[in-house]
Formats: structure tokens, C-alpha cells, sequence
């Protein structure tokens, strides 16, 4: 025999408070004192312990806070691949629209705030605002508090050609993303190494599907979504400034520019590496110089007075402020 609650032949016209079930009382009381099921609250303080610390930590401190987050994600070998890719490229032009002329790096809520609030990367909707500003949290480390994005805005304002400003933004935007620095420092490194070189989406789609293989988080990319990122990348490829063409794309062998390569050696450096095993990195592959190039590279720079560099036998001295 079915059983109906009382309420439901409750008469309408009745001025009595019709009964409830236990159940709905208790769900009245969580949704009236919902927040102190909340273990951590979503500040700065507890996203970045260290921004405010008194007390200096070693590069190993900083990755340990981070536990499942590494410090930097393309340095750690265990970050899995994503498909941020999938939606849209790089956003290099909003990015660049969005911190250009500021002074000063900030947090967060406040770059959220100048794209959400103020508009400054002029969208018609709130709902347009609110998914670009997903978008780029996604693709850039945009925190004042982070040590990598300190790093990143200090050699973004001594950057000075837009071109060198390109590559520092292109190696931010690849530090943070793993499956962009395997496709620069493996697929695309020799074909800006044979610059002009024509590249095409199909071969980044092999790229991708034959790192299941080390990566099984690709296995359950569907096809399209292995398609859009491939052709995300290339579009992100020409707009830092690595590829021309709209079409058929050929490469372009970027100019040895000091910022992008000083950003490279301090993430490094954040990661706990030693000066003689920065020099000898693969990492430098993002920017076309193979570890047999790196030390006349930083070489060339000190003559240019971009860095102080001196090597003998394996003694470096390695000083990224600027020398004249």
C-alpha cells in the first residue's frame, strides 16, 4: 500500500502550517549553515603560503606546498598532458592586451576583475568576459604571488622588442602546459631548425597519438578533441611569432633575445638546478638552440651585456642582471 505525506491532503484554504518530513528539516539546517562544510576557503594565503612568508624557501620547499601541483608543470616529468588546447589557441593577443600596459604585476582576482568588471579586452557579454578570462587562467600563470610569473613580468618589462616579448610569453605559456613543451622541444625544434620548413596538423596529430604511450590520459581524448588541439597549436605557433603563414605554415628560426632565455634559466633555477646542468638542458629546444649551442648563446649575451657568463671547465658563473 502506497504511503503519502501529509501535507499533500493538507487543505489549501487552511491556516495551519502544513507538516514536513524529518528529511526536509534536515535539509533546510545544511542549506542555512552550508559554508562550515567547507574545509579550506579559496584565499591566497592558502593557495600560495609563501607569498607572505618572513622566511625565505628553497626551490624544494615551494614545489613540495604545491603536493599534486608542481611549481612548474612542464619541468615536473609526472604532470599529466591536457587538452586546454581544445577550445581555443594561445590567446597571445589577449594576453599581451591584458598586462601590456599595466606596471606592476597582481593576483588573480584582480586580473579577473580586468577582464569580468572593467572590459578591457572589450567582449560584448558577461558570458564572453567570464570564458575568456577561464580560457587564459587556463594557458598563463597570471599571479603576482607565483615565483615563476615574478619571473616572467620581471623579464616582460626589460623585454623591449615585440618579437622578444613573444617568445618570453611563448615560454611562460609552454612551461605550464607539458604537452606544449614536448611538441617545442621534440616535434617542432628541427623544423625551426631547417627554417623556413613547412609543418602541417597531421604530424602534430601523430605527435600526440603516439604519446599515449607515456601519457594514457591522451587515450581518452576523443578524436576531435586530438584534432582541435593540433590545430590550436599551430595557430599558437604563428602567433608567437615561430611560424608564418595562414594555410600552409613554414617556420621562422627565432633571434637569439635575452628575456626569453633569462625566464628559462630561473624557472630552472626554481626547480632546484644546478648552473652546470641549466647549461646542458633540453629545455633551451623552445627557443631553437640544441645543449651544444647554449653556452656560446649565453656567451654572445655577455658580450651584449644581457647576463655575465663565464665558464672553466665545469666552475660557471652565471649573473642574469644586466652588466652595462
Amino acid at each position: 500500500m502506497l504511503v503519502f505525506p501529509p501535507f499533500l491532503f493538507h487543505n489549501s484554504h487552511s491556516t495551519a502550517q502544513a507538516p514536513l518530513w524529518v528529511v526536509e528539516a534536515c535539509h533546510s539546517w545544511l542549506n542555512r549553515f552550508r559554508k562550515i562544510l567547507l574545509r579550506l576557503k579559496k584565499r591566497t594565503v592558502d593557495i600560495w603560503p609563501w607569498s607572505s612568508s618572513p622566511v625565505p624557501l628553497s626551490p624544494g620547499e615551494r614545489s613540495a606546498l604545491f603536493m599534486d601541483k608542481p611549481l612548474i608543470p612542464a619541468l615536473h616529468s609526472a604532470t599529466k598532458y591536457t587538452s586546454n588546447l581544445s577550445a581555443r589557441s594561445a590567446l597571445y593577443s589577449d594576453f599581451y592586451l591584458l598586462i601590456h600596459d599595466l606596471n606592476e604585476p597582481f593576483l588573480p582576482k584582480d586580473y579577473q576583475a580586468f577582464i569580468i568588471v572593467e572590459n578591457r579586452l572589450t567582449r560584448a557579454s558577461g558570458s564572453a568576459r567570464r570564458k575568456l578570462w577561464e580560457e587564459l587562467h587556463k594557458r598563463y600563470i597570471l599571479d603576482s604571488s607565483h615565483p615563476l610569473f615574478a619571473a616572467f613580468w620581471s623579464e616582460w618589462i626589460r623585454a623591449k622588442p615585440e618579437a622578444e616579448r613573444a617568445l618570453t610569453a611563448y615560454v611562460l605559456f609552454a612551461l605550464k602546459d607539458p604537452l606544449v613543451c614536448d611538441l617545442g622541444t621534440n616535434w617542432l625544434f628541427p623544423y625551426l631548425r631547417l627554417a623556413p620548413s613547412e609543418i602541417r596538423v597531421e604530424e602534430v596529430l601523430n605527435f600526440i597519438q603516439q604519446s599515449s604511450s607515456s601519457h594514457p590520459e591522451v587515450a581518452a581524448w576523443s578524436a576531435e578533441t586530438i584534432k582541435r588541439v593540433a590545430q590550436h597549436y599551430m595557430a599558437s605557433v604563428r602567433d608567437f611569432g615561430l611560424a608564418r603563414g595562414k594555410g600552409r605554415k613554414l617556420t621562422v628560426r627565432p633571434s637569439l633575445h635575452a628575456a626569453p632565455i633569462r625566464l628559462l634559466i630561473k624557472a630552472l633555477r626554481l626547480t632546484g638546478t644546478k648552473d652546470i646542468d641549466v647549461v646542458r638542458s633540453p629545455i633551451f629546444r623552445l627557443l631553437s638552440l640544441d645543449s651544444s649551442e647554449v653556452i656560446n648563446a649565453l656567451s654572445e649575451l655577455n658580450q651584449r651585456g644581457e647576463l655575465h657568463f663565464k665558464m672553466q671547465a665545469d666552475v660557471i658563473e652565471l649573473d642574469l642582471g644586466a652588466t652595462r
